[in-house]
């Protein structure tokens, strides 16, 4: 489902359109557009980089880091992987403490999460709550802007969805 409505520029009239109802036909309207995007257009809560795995110490340790068989990591490691594409980020937090952006992280195409002047953590307490001792944690959002092209296209589709849907069926011909 999509995250959030687009923004809109509507030409049709909906000053008789309950405030419900626009809210409604946006959100429709929006996913619509977002799924034949491919889901890559709007912003989206993401994932952090961690793919779990349990080590032979009982640990519990991230497998996307690197390909090395060692029990965390297979050296010092300045960029992680978000999947994406990376629309923004809204926090970095390291062992609770939250990261300042443009100063100790900074994003590179394609969704790389870069640690400026130091190294990211090479393994994670997997048990503990996010922002405790031992945690690592990315929350961002993914997706590629909506452009002009995708506020008209929404645009004009709400106003198809409101005429057609107004009082009952949608887009089939009305008497």
């Amino acid at each position: 489902m999509v995250c959030e409505a687009w923004p809109t520029n509507l030409c049709c009239d909906v000053e008789n359109v309950e405030a419900d109802d626009l809210e409604r036909w946006t959100l429709v309207a929006s996913q619509i557009l977002w799924a034949l995007s491919g889901r890559r257009i709007g912003p989206c809560p993401g994932a952090g980089p961690w793919i779990p795995y349990l080590g032979t110490d009982g640990a519990w340790r991230n497998a996307s880091v690197c390909g090395c068989k060692s029990d965390c990591s297979c050296g010092e490691l300045y960029e992680v992987y978000l999947p994406g594409p990376v629309y923004d980020v809204g926090s970095v937090d390291v062992d609770g403490q939250v990261l300042t952006p443009g100063a100790e992280y900074g994003v590179d195409a394609p969704g790389k999460l870069v640690r400026l002047g130091g190294c990211w953590p090479d393994c994670r307490d997997m048990a503990a709550v996010p922002g405790e001792p031992g945690t690592f944690t990315v929350t961002y959002r993914w997706g590629l802007p909506v452009d002009e092209a995708a506020v008209a296209a929404v645009s004009e589709l709400i106003c198809h969805l409101l005429k057609g849907c107004g009082g009952g069926s949608c887009g089939g011909p009305h008497s």
